[in-house]
């Protein structure tokens, strides 16, 4: 009954105070949404299990080489039959191929995302079609009929959610293939993938070095260990390594849990430092609140006397404001949930809309878990806003508030505590406003740094040549020059090409070998650098400068002398002080087949390899490029620099290469500009967020500095009043007032400066061009937050202005 008595009366006295009380919600609701909403990533992101069968036993393995152990690679396909067959530690060994899937069937073709499966990986992952039947082992057979699985937005937006699309023909890549199964909804393993076919096992053993990586994991057998595995894997790869040097793409093997392939330690590092902040944010909602109680309490020193007066003890006293706190933190839990379920909502969506979205399973989504996470922090919220004002509720009984009427020792006690709590409300705003201006700063720095290349105007996309349909390299040289052709005489079109890779992406890399230098010993990794393959009039489309020698021309064919150009930076890498022009250099030496090439141009250095956060790593411009005509690839970019608008270039593209080769999409169609928003999407979402979480945190710090200076000055009005009357000056007032706040935010600053820091160092892999100590950045916030605590002081001081003399030394 104790109980629910002061409950009751706690909800009356809210409900009699609907100005404090809304104030009190919002700004708790503020608090607890952000909490919620950020540990909502966290949860879908790194704490949540993976949504597979026994996935807590999932490992992952890839392979390094033991002079570069810091750059893991994948296993060759070879290499996985070989793992596969030998190892013991795992109840089976499964692999993937990410690759480009195209399909058509009478209408226009379609390239998707897909990926080449080991026979029994769905099924081993527990993971079941919402149509027809999985793969299994005799899919992946020598010879075996082609097979199909496609993802649910493909049947619905391809075949129009048909019930009888099981068992229908297609052509995938080109050949033809039966459609099998159709994965659930929201099914995309593992990142953005729609169509899904076995890995062909059809290895030629001459050919063992040709073949691409793929990503290998499997389940820990009962009673084995990740350790286990480390040594075991270790032992097998070191005697792959030694049994086919050429092939081997390292010699040590590394094993971690499979869902630390896909959450790298970057990712993990920036969603604990933003999860870091809004605890930040919490913590200055709840300091607020407590603020607010404790001046609220002072208005009711008669009260909560009279009350005691009357027999209630400290524990009832006690229990009426703790019940206050948690009645206002459990108004708030439900405004904070839906705001944290529609910011979660938002962003899930806008991540997984991206161009490079993560895993389909990691989600920023409100579960059970965010169930048992609000409540947890509702409690915590009432307990931290309300524990300080109980307890000095329940000393108030002591005091003797009816004989003289006045606030006295506790107001001066509430005083100083309010004052250290926005103290602390300061010292967090600083440190928020640091990271995120460090971000800013960060972006800033990557917008302008140069990229080697002329974006404005050009267009780009991907075609994929198969190799049913373009067997061999003459074929598909002759495609794209006829292509190119094509393309040249679009009347917009300036400067058409082809690379195999466009600027700020990943080149892939290449070893290399200098006339001279002696070939190390099986197993030792060369330097290796960036490689593209491109065509005449690739430079002129990106406008990098040829700085000596000549470009790539129509003599430069298959039967001519192999030619290269180099970019400044590797000429000065291989070269130093000589002149590079006419030296002659082997890429993939270990190769059998690998000509020498002679060096004809040196070009200015353009930024690849930018995806992520790739794009803070200043390597990444030293490259080499070899004429397409010597070495014609199967995939392809087309590059187009236009008049006007590259968007207005797309229909113009597609319908040119629909007239070369009907079956063939276009697909990855962009302009360099969106390219670069692609580039710094991660980034720019991590300074947004930071952003977001120091904004609430400006404005509820502001608010409480302005709620303690204005309780001050009520507290003060006599005192106030006598010196005006002694002829103090409105300037001696004004400063009095502003005196106040001004040691807060100098304090507030020092100790935020420190914190911020320390995000600083924690957000130190994705800043570019700028430290953890930052001294604009530092400034830059400290000017902020005085024009703040200015703006938060002006009312305050205006209000001690106005005091009449007089009438302050007639009030109580």
């Amino acid at each position: 009954m104790l109980l629910w008595f002061e409950l009751r009366q706690a909800w009356s006295s809210l409900r009699h105070s609907p100005g404090y009380t809304l104030a009190c919600v919002l700004i708790l609701a503020a608090g607890i949404g952000l909490s919620l909403f950020m540990f909502s990533a966290l949860n879908g992101f790194i704490l949540k299990p993976l949504p597979f069968t026994d996935g807590e036993r999932l490992v992952h393995l890839e392979v390094a080489r033991s002079e570069d152990p810091g750059r893991n690679d994948e296993p060759t396909l070879p290499d996985y039959v070989d793992l596969r067959r030998e190892q013991t530690v795992l109840t089976d060994l499964h692999a993937y191929m990410e690759a480009t899937i195209n399909l058509s069937d009478g209408v226009r073709p379609e390239r998707y995302n897909g990926a080449f499966v080991s026979g029994r990986m769905f099924s081993a992952l527990g993971l079941i079609p919402q149509l027809g039947r999985s793969f299994d082992s005799d899919d992946e057979r020598i010879g075996a009929p082609k097979v199909v699985i496609i993802g649910h937005d493909v049947w619905q937006n391809r075949y129009g959610g048909a019930a009888d699309v099981v068992g229908r023909q297609v052509r995938m890549n080109g050949q033809p293939a039966t459609i099998v199964g159709v994965m659930p909804v929201g099914f995309r393993f593992p990142r953005m993938h729609q169509v899904w076919s076995p890995l062909d096992l059809d290895l030629d053993p001459a050919q063992r070095g040709q073949f691409a990586g793929v990503e290998i994991f499997g389940h820990l057998a009962p009673g084995q260990t990740l350790d286990a595995a480390q040594a075991q894997f270790g032992r097998l790869v070191a005697d792959l390594a030694k049994r086919y040097p050429v092939s081997s793409r390292g010699d040590l093997a590394v094993v971690k849990p499979f869902a630390e392939e896909f959450i790298n330690p970057i990712t993990r590092s920036i969603l604990y430092t933003l999860f870091a902040a809004v605890v930040l944010v919490l913590l200055i909602a709840c300091a607020n609140v407590a603020n607010l109680m404790l001046a609220r309490g002072s208005t009711r020193i008669r009260e909560v006397a009279l009350r005691s007066a009357l027999g209630a003890g400290r524990t009832r006293l006690l229990l009426g404001v703790m019940f206050e706190a948690l009645l206002i933190a459990a108004l708030a839990a439900p405004i904070g949930w839906l705001g944290a379920s529609w910011g979660a909502a938002e962003v899930s969506t806008m991540i997984a809309s991206g161009e490079d979205p993560p895993v389909y399973w990691a989600r920023a989504a409100i579960d059970g878990w965010a169930w048992l996470f609000v409540i947890g922090v509702t409690l915590l919220a009432s307990l931290a806003a309300g524990l300080y004002p109980a307890w000095r509720a329940a000393n108030l009984a002591k005091a003797p508030t009816l004989r003289d009427g006045g606030h006295g020792s506790t107001g001066r006690q509430a005083g100083r505590l309010s004052r250290a709590l926005v103290l602390i409300e300061i010292a967090a705003c600083t440190a928020l406003l640091t990271a995120a201006g460090l971000a800013l700063r960060s972006v800033q720095e990557i917008q302008t740094m140069p990229n080697g290349v002329s974006m404005d105007g050009v267009l780009t996309g991907r075609i994929g040549m198969f190799a049913q349909a373009y067997p061999d390299g003459d074929e598909r040289r002759d495609f794209i020059e006829r292509l190119q052709q094509r393309l040249q005489a679009l009347p917009m079109v300036e400067q058409a090409a082809f690379t195999t890779a466009v600027p700020l992406q990943d080149a892939g890399r290449s070893e290399l070998l200098v006339e001279g230098q002696t070939l190390p010993p099986a197993g030792s990794r060369l330097p290796s650098w960036f490689h593209s393959v491109v065509s005449p009039g690739y430079f002129d489309v990106f406008d990098i400068p040829l700085l000596a020698g000549r470009d790539f021309a129509e003599r430069d064919r298959v039967d001519s002398q192999p030619v290269a150009i180099i970019s400044q930076s590797l000429a000065e890498r291989l070269w130093p002080g000589r002149d590079p022009l006419g030296q002659r250099f082997q890429a993939a030496p270990r190769e059998a087949d690998s000509p020498w090439l002679t060096v004809i141009g040196v070009v200015g250095d353009v930024r690849m390899d930018a995806e992520g956060f790739g794009l803070m790593d200043a390597s990444g411009s030293e490259q080499f490029y070899q004429p397409y005509a010597q070495l014609p690839q199967r995939f392809i970019s087309p590059v187009l620099r236009v008049r006007g608008e590259p968007r207005d270039a797309i229909e113009p593209l597609r319908h040119a290469v629909a007239q070369a080769d009907p079956d063939m999409p276009v697909y990855w169609l962009r302009s360099m500009q969106d390219w670069l928003d692609i580039v710094l999407y991660d980034i720019r979402l991590m300074t947004w967020l930071f952003g977001l979480f120091a904004s609430f945190a400006l404005v509820l710090a502001s608010a409480g500095l302005y709620a303690v200076l204005a309780y001050a000055v009520s507290l003060r009005t006599r005192e106030i009043g006598v010196r005006r009357a002694l002829g103090a000056s409105r300037g001696n007032i004004a400063g009095l007032v502003a005196g106040q706040s001004s040691w807060q935010v100098g304090l507030g600053l020092c100790l935020g400066g420190v914190l911020g820091v320390g995000f600083g160092k924690a957000l130190s892999s994705v800043l570019y061009g700028v430290g953890s100590f930052d001294p604009l950045t530092f400034a830059t916030v400290s000017l902020v937050l005085a024009v703040a605590a200015a703006l938060a002081t002006w009312i305050p001081a205006r209000r001690a202005l106005a005091i009449e003399p007089l009438r302050a030394l007639q009030q109580d």
